[in-house]
């Protein structure tokens, strides 16, 4: 990461939005396992035997599933994987977040659970330093959609969009804060 571009696009801000796996830590995840017990379970369901096409994204899978009524079990799939999987930690963004917590309001907006960011960021002993987590079981749509946003933009009260910052790694990150116009960092794929 750029510290000094990073330290120029956070000037003036009063909340940092960071996205986790890709940005904080990358958890070492079999994708592909994942979404083949998510695919196994939506074939299982009454509404897809109905369908012509199968969904290829993940996320897509997800959707599935929960209109087929299986929101709870999707979401138990992807807590075990989660929670059997393992991470690597960016050092750089933990101590940029570490050094700079007093100074802003630190957000989590993640596609990942609750219980993986809860647990790693007890780990990391920084659950303490993020006032909002925003997960996947938060909302109803997933990135890139902005739904999430919204919510965490409620939750800091009016805060003015000029003055929030998301950080991430991927196209979803970015199309998020395109798509309601808040201020974006890339961080380098590590």
């Amino acid at each position: 990461m750029d510290l000094e571009e990073f330290n120029k696009k956070v000037k003036g801000k009063e909340a940092l939005i960071w996205d986790f796996d890709g940005t904080i830590v990358k958890l070492n995840l079999d994708w592909v396992k994942l979404k083949q017990e998510l695919l196994e379970k939506l074939e299982k369901s009454e509404e897809f035997k109905k369908k012509q096409t199968s969904p290829s994204s993940l996320s897509d899978i997800l959707y599935e599933l929960i209109r087929s009524g299986k929101k709870k079990e999707a979401f138990t799939i992807m807590n075990k994987h989660e929670k059997n999987s393992n991470y690597s930690v960016n050092h750089t963004i933990t101590g940029c977040i570490k050094q700079n917590a007093k100074k802003y309001g630190m957000v989590i907006f993640s596609d990942n659970m609750k219980d993986t960011l809860i647990k790693i960021l007890k780990d990391l002993d920084m659950l303490h330093l993020f006032e909002i987590i925003v997960s996947k079981e938060d909302v109803e749509r997933f990135k890139p959609d902005t739904d999430g946003i919204k919510l965490i933009c409620r939750r800091l009260k009016g805060k003015d969009k000029n003055k929030i910052l998301l950080i991430g790694d991927s196209w979803k990150d970015e199309k998020v804060a395109n798509d309601f116009k808040i201020d974006f960092f890339k961080i380098d794929p590590w």
